[in-house]
């Protein structure tokens, strides 16, 4: 798990600003109510910046007046990221309220991080995308058995289960030549049973 402070900041406007990102309810940066009739009045940002990203995670209090009213109408966004893994995240540690656990930022997860540097070459995502792509939460980091990684998120990490042995977790990498050795010797031993089978002499004729 990644060992990053969580500092909250209120930050002004910037390149990488949170006001550019979209929130986690998907309604962009403006709150409920935001449009003709509302008047902005403030917005505090109490974020932090995922290091050695462009990304934000924390929470946005904004405040807009009613024209037609004047009533002051304060609301509080999540500020969150979808990681590689699927999870949404919000702050970079992980937490526990009375309701539940709250996810945190795990790691960087290097098949994802592949995955994501190939889309964003051929422009199917941006540079935002992909590094939220390329990264997991704090609930779903692995480990590979059989060639050490230990940056590996859940979704690239398979469990081989072996008649006769413990159930081994293999990454994806480690995890194909194991399959394809497997088949050979699956294939071999088929076609030595039938060519043994085939070639056996039949016991004498009554």
């Amino acid at each position: 798990m990644l060992d990053y402070p969580m500092v909250p900041c209120i930050r002004g406007p910037q390149e990488g600003d949170p006001q550019q990102l979209v929130y986690a309810n998907g309604i962009g940066p403006g709150p409920a109510g935001s449009g003709p009739g509302y008047v902005p009045i403030e917005s505090a940002y109490d974020v932090v910046n995922i290091p050695g990203t462009s990304l934000y995670v924390g929470t946005v209090m904004r405040m807009v007046q009613q024209t037609w009213t004047q009533e002051v109408i304060t609301r509080t966004e999540r500020l969150g990221q979808r990681l590689g893994c699927g999870h949404m995240v919000y702050n970079i540690h992980e937490y526990t309220t009375a309701i539940g656990v709250y996810r945190g930022l795990g790691g960087q997860c290097s098949f994802c991080t592949a995955q994501a540097a190939a889309l964003l070459q051929e422009n199917q995502i941006t540079l935002p995308q992909a590094e939220a792509k390329s990264l997991y939460c704090s609930r779903c980091g692995r480990g590979c058995q059989a060639c050490g990684r230990n940056n590996v998120c859940s979704r690239h990490v398979r469990l081989l289960e072996v008649p006769g042995s413990r159930p081994t977790s293999l990454c994806i990498g480690c995890l194909q030549p194991v399959k394809t050795g497997c088949l050979r010797r699956a294939v071999i031993a088929t076609l030595s049973f039938l060519f043994l089978d085939r070639n056996r002499p039949s016991g004498p004729r009554s």
